[in-house]
């Protein structure tokens, strides 16, 4: 596969999607400039112009940002040519294209991270939620209890009122009984 060199942010994403197959090696495109051009210096070529048959539509960048150029027959998939391009220079599209693999590839890491963290977090979950789940029941049954004494506490506060209520009505009858009880005495006399 060959990238087009005004796409450079499709090589990382292709050269990823066929890492894994052997079968497909990734190129960035490295010409600068479509065809032989020559220098002002130099004698006019003396090829003739058809000595190229014209790209296919298929296999031509002006026309595709990636084409698929298949395998001569007889030559190994795996000569020389690997889905890394070359060193790049300052700036280039190979540079940013290496830049962008960089990128992708510490995002790869990081949502494998995520991921990790994720699953830990889940099983941790598969482990709390049943207890929460036993803690929360154990403080309804708690809160129903504390509930039933209060209303105990209040019960025995209203009975307790009514004793203190009945002593001193009782209190009061025997120390009327008490004056009933001298003032006639005193007149017996």
């Amino acid at each position: 596969m060959i990238v087009a060199r005004d796409h450079p942010e499709l090589f990382p994403l292709t050269r990823r999607q066929f890492l894994e197959d052997a079968r497909v090696q990734v190129i960035l495109d490295r010409r600068q400039l479509e065809g032989r051009h020559k220098a002002a210096t130099e004698a006019p070529d003396r090829r003739s112009p058809d000595r190229r048959r014209a790209p296919d539509y298929w296999e031509d960048l002006r026309h595709h940002p990636v084409v698929l150029i298949p395998a001569a027959r007889g030559v190994p998939i795996d000569t020389g040519v690997h889905s890394s391009p070359a060193p790049a220079t300052p700036g280039s599209p190979m540079e940013i294209a290496d830049g962008v693999t960089r990128v992708h590839e510490e995002i790869d890491q990081l949502c494998r991270r995520l991921c990790q963290w994720v699953g830990t977090g889940q099983k941790l979950l598969g482990r709390l939620a049943p207890r929460l789940v036993e803690l929360r029941r154990d403080l309804e049954e708690r809160d129903n209890e504390l509930m039933r004494l209060r209303a105990e506490v209040e019960h025995l506060t209203r009975e307790r009122a009514a004793i203190a209520e009945a002593v001193g009505a009782a209190m009061r009858t025997i120390d009327r009984l008490d004056v009933l009880g001298r003032q006639a005495r005193g007149s017996d006399r």
